[in-house]
């Protein structure tokens, strides 16, 4: 990939779905500044949409916890980050398990409901990966290339 120059920006907020709607407009809003399109910047957000969901979800450990977004972009692409506490060993586990599975042409054909928002997230990204250090904390990692229309 062509990284010629790039920016970054991240947002950390309660672990609370009331807050996902503010990280999507946070992320939306930043891509579109930056000179991605808007029909690139939407399907973005629900990439945003669906990670934070599964850090609140299951990488949250109490009510003060919080989760990270971090977005750096480039000419030609987008690497995004949502970092949160970490969650069980089986839920990571799990994570681990769909994120590294082999991606669906359709993720309408996925197993089950729980696994249908990550498999749309590996559909509109290029890499998806997730990293564990010492501490738990847990960061779910994506790249997306710029759409050309």
């Amino acid at each position: 990939m062509e990284c010629i120059s790039s920016s970054t920006v991240s947002a950390s907020l309660p672990a609370s779905k009331l807050y996902i709607p503010l990280f999507r407009e946070f992320v939306a809003d930043t891509l579109i500044r930056a000179g991605f399109s808007d029909r690139f910047a939407y399907r973005t957000e629900i990439i945003v949409d669906e990670l934070c969901s599964n850090a609140i979800k299951f990488g949250s450990r109490s009510t003060t916890s919080r989760i990270e977004i971090r977005l750096t972009w480039y000419t030609d692409h987008i690497d995004l980050a949502v970092i949160d506490e970490g969650g069980s060993l089986e839920n990571v586990t799990e994570l681990k398990r769909i994120i590294e599975s082999p991606r669906r042409e359709d993720p309408l054909t996925a197993i089950s409901e729980e696994t249908l928002g990550l498999e749309i997230v590996k559909v509109l990204s290029e890499q998806i990966d997730v990293t564990v250090d010492a501490d738990n904390i847990t960061s779910v990692h994506i790249v997306r290339k710029r759409e050309t229309i």
